[in-house]
């Protein structure tokens, strides 16, 4: 059990106690203080009766009628916080504490008592030196006495009962206490049964008390898997985070410990191949979905080779050349942040051949659409009136002329008539004809403009033929390469649970208790 639900009243001793030792035991503060305030001080100390030494120094704060300048020398060379000089001025201001104690061990022993429960929060309340969230637990304490309700183990100081509440074998007694008298809220109560339950099945729970023993305790790797296994016991973990837990060892990239860090840590694009490689090495991502994932950022590279100048040009002052060259290389992630940034480039320039793009050869598709979008969704409404479509003209490429031998490997078939306007009736071989259609066969709408596919070759009209692709053709490549890669990463909640942070904060923080 957390003590101090238990004790509030029983351990009020030590607020009235930090504020006599603050005064009395100036020097034990310089222990624990910046080694760059306790370098100021120098012995003699002539503000404290010209002490030789911190033993001399501590005998005279030990004085109360000392406690005024040894207070006031603690202020000057920073040895004590702003909120431990303002307790221990509100105590000078009384000057004496509950039963006319003006030490440590005279207040510590007179109010480390249930007996004194009643004068002790009553001096802590007049006079403030308690934090209002310690006033209330130790008021608390004393109605749940005032009821009658006997402390665990009849303990009456903070060391017997803490020492009693620290062996499991109490556990049920403490927390059965704490519930009757209201120190724990429901949540914790409902943690608290967990743990107990887990227990009494023969769990053992990690050996450490308060959350910075049980975290250093748990991130020690030979202690690592009692701590998942109890977790799992108490039912503050499920077994796939349990699973999940043992690949990544309680860390995530950049030993991010908790969800929240390793999504802050995951988001930022510097991380992501951080993030990327190690969903890799520890298999949380299937081999299925790692190869979409790199078939996806295949496409989009290859969007990178292809694509326009002009798109270029506004890409990399989009994105900076920097990470240009990195998604070329494939050596930085494609985030949502980039993808958003491409298409706001492509949206901005406009595929050639439709918004602002003006393409040669005035294409018009059934029902007057045109453009892939307008045609799929004419088609999709009118089957039959997309049935026999085929494009009105096929022209040759751009600077073709007849009776000139075109370059490379390229010869007409001896068979080849040419039409009477001197344009072939088929597609000229070596060139690209409609995408999956054959020699004088009809040009199907439905079939070459489907969902996800890029506009055939020669579908827009005869000045495409032979041209790279366009536009909107790269950016449907890169766009799609980025979601396949996107959909298949590890969401953020995949994070791996913690192991010294919220992994087992409420077995920790029961433990604390």
């Amino acid at each position: 059990m957390r003590t101090k639900y238990l004790l509030s009243g029983i351990i009020l001793s030590a607020g009235i106690v930090t504020a006599v030792f603050l005064i009395t035991n100036v020097f034990a503060q310089t222990a624990s203080a910046p080694a760059g305030n306790t370098a100021n001080v120098q012995f003699p100390v002539p503000e404290l009766g010209n002490c030789r030494s911190e033993t001399d120094c501590r005998s005279f704060c030990d004085k109360p009628e000392n406690s005024q300048a040894c207070l006031s020398f603690a202020e000057k060379n920073n040895l004590m916080s702003a909120e431990e000089i303002a307790a221990a001025k509100k105590f000078l201001a009384v000057g004496k504490g509950p039963g006319g104690c003006t030490t440590k061990d005279s207040c510590e022993n007179y109010c480390n008592s249930t007996d004194h429960i009643n004068e002790c929060v009553a001096f802590a309340e007049k006079t403030g030196i308690l934090p209002p969230q310690d006033l209330a637990e130790a008021k608390k304490v004393q109605a749940a006495l005032a009821r009658g309700l006997t402390p665990p183990g009849n303990c009456k100081s903070k060391q017997d009962c803490d020492n009693y509440c620290s062996d499991p074998g109490h556990m049920e007694e403490c927390v059965t206490f704490a519930e009757k008298a209201g120190f724990m809220p429901e949540n914790e109560i409902a943690e608290a049964h967990k743990v107990l339950a887990a227990i009494k099945k023969g769990a053992k729970p990690p050996p450490c008390r308060g959350k910075a023993e049980c975290d250093a305790y748990c991130a020690e790797p030979v202690n690592f898997e009692q701590c998942i296994s109890f977790a799992e016991a108490a039912g503050f973990m499920t077994p796939d985070e349990a699973v999940m837990a043992r690949k990544t060892g309680g860390k995530g990239p950049g030993d991010c410990k908790s969800k929240e860090q390793c999504e802050v840590f995951c988001e930022d694009p510097a991380n992501q191949e951080i993030c990327f490689n190690f969903a890799k090495e520890h298999g949380l991502i299937s081999q299925a979905d790692l190869q979409k994932m790199e078939e996806g950022r295949g496409q989009m590279m290859r969007g990178f080779t292809q694509a326009p100048p002009e798109v270029m040009e506004c890409l990399t002052g989009a994105l900076g050349s920097e990470t240009i060259e990195k998604l070329k290389t494939g050596t930085a992630m494609p985030s949502r942040d980039i993808g958003d940034k491409m298409r706001e480039c492509f949206e901005r320039i406009g595929p050639p051949g439709f918004e602002g793009g003006g393409a040669p050869g005035g294409f018009s598709g059934p029902g007057g659409c045109s453009s892939p979008e307008e045609c799929m969704k004419f088609c999709e409404s009118n089957p039959e009136a997309c049935q026999n479509f085929k494009p009105s003209s096929i022209m040759p490429p751009v600077n073709f002329e007849p009776n000139n031998q075109p370059p490379g490997d390229f010869r007409p078939p001896e068979n080849m008539q040419p039409l009477e306007g001197g344009t072939p009736s088929g597609p000229m071989p070596g060139m690209m004809s409609p995408q999956g259609l054959l020699p004088g066969q009809e040009f199907n709408p439905l079939q070459t403009f489907s969902p996800g596919s890029m506009p055939p070759p020669g579908s827009l009209g005869g000045a495409d033929i032979m041209q790279p692709p366009s536009a909107e053709q790269i950016q449907q490549m890169m766009q799609q390469g980025i979601q396949q890669f996107q959909q298949m990463a590890p969401p953020p909640e995949s994070a791996p649970p913690p192991s010294g942070g919220n992994l087992w904060q409420a077995v920790k923080d029961f433990f604390s208790r």
